[in-house]
């Protein structure tokens, strides 16, 4: 793709920003030098923030001593790909959308910080596979700088469509990296950086969180492990409050509130509901049971089995904060949950594929 000729700059202590209104396509031109000044603020607002919680600063290529800025037509709305290229800003959509610049102009800086980590700098990695990790914490950063997204989408796919896998998201991941910011966070370690700091040792991104998630001493020994996170994610997803400690916004200073996409029932004494299906790797189904409306206690058993792969259960009474979380890997064997059920409430049952893709019939009965 070939750049217009930039014949405008301004400089801030970290950034040259350049921009042209003469490019004989329309979509290149900036014309309020203002909308650039506001840009370097929010980049440099956000690099003094990140700098703070990663403890370095942004990777810049060779032979520059600050970032380059670069504002024209792009199909994207910001770039920061490849590591030696400047930051590169949408000129018509930075005309058109004043909102979006701040958690924009993060999330391209933040990818920045990636490269000073390792990323493409000295880990190439294959970018299908990666976008939940790259996006997905570069989306965080949008939040931990200005808790504003670019796209509503970002946080709230995540809640339309759980049974899609963690694995094969994008910036969509972004509920599960807040929840692991905020879930993780202690005096003295922040997750977000020893996540960087795990990557640039390993270069891989599954034997990082693993790493990371080992030097959780605020979990159990137990839940040190990402089967076991992934699960309490899908839990703490019912109430998504608790997922960020302040609202989420959309560009326009909304927030962004979904709903959790679930699979309602109905579930009478006796009655056996029987349910086969697949799982993509850390993904998840909801499945809601009403309960009889007569004010009577209950059991509920949830049995497992003709499996093939690892299924996690996570059984909850909406009434009760206790939840049974079970993990069974047997393929084969029938694994039974017993679960309390309050009176007149409703039982959610959520299964979920762990470390890959799995499938498995479950039946659920009131007693």
């Amino acid at each position: 793709m070939s750049y217009p000729s930039l014949e405008n700059y301004e400089e801030t202590a970290h950034f040259v920003l350049r921009w042209t209104n003469s490019s004989p396509d329309p979509r290149d031109n900036l014309p309020r030098r203002s909308v650039v000044s506001a840009t370097g603020t929010f980049l440099e607002t956000a690099r003094s923030k990140l700098v703070a919680l990663l403890g370095r600063p942004p990777y810049v290529p060779s032979g520059q001593e600050k970032l380059e800025v670069a504002f024209h037509n792009l199909p994207y709305w910001g770039q920061a790909y490849p590591p030696s290229g400047p930051i590169r800003f949408n000129a018509h959509k930075w005309r058109q959308a004043s909102g979006i610049r701040q958690p924009t102009a993060t999330h391209e800086l933040f990818h920045k910080f990636q490269y000073a980590f390792g990323l493409r700098t000295r880990w190439p990695i294959p970018t299908s596979s990666a976008e939940w990790y790259t996006e997905g914490t570069a989306a965080l950063a949008e939040l931990v700088v200005c808790d504003t997204v670019s796209r509503p989408q970002k946080w709230s796919k995540l809640f339309r469509r759980p049974n899609i896998s963690l694995l094969r998201t994008d910036y969509t991941a972004l509920p599960f990296w807040a929840f692991l910011q905020t879930t993780l966070i202690m005096p003295d370690f922040t997750p977000m950086r020893s996540l960087l700091e795990q990557f640039e040792i390993t270069g891989d991104l599954l034997t990082s969180v693993d790493a990371v998630l080992q030097q959780a001493t605020n979990l159990s020994p137990e839940d040190r492990c990402l089967d076991r996170v992934f699960l309490r994610f899908c839990l703490a997803r019912l109430g998504r409050e608790s997922l960020w400690p302040r609202a989420v916004l959309k560009p326009d200073g909304s927030v962004v509130a979904p709903d959790l996409a679930r699979e309602p029932r109905f579930l009478g004494v006796g009655v056996v509901t029987e349910t086969r299906r697949s799982y993509q790797a850390y993904s998840a189904r909801y499945h809601e049971y009403s309960l009889p409306a007569d004010g009577l206690p209950r059991m509920a058993s949830i049995t497992v089995s003709d499996m093939q792969g690892s299924i996690g259960i996570v059984a909850h009474d909406t009434h009760s904060t206790q939840s049974e979380i079970r993990i069974t890997t047997t393929n084969g064997t029938a694994a039974s949950i017993p679960v309390t059920c309050t009176p007149n409430e409703r039982l959610i049952v959520i299964v979920s594929g762990l470390g890959s893709d799995s499938t498995c019939s479950f039946a659920v009965q009131l007693t």
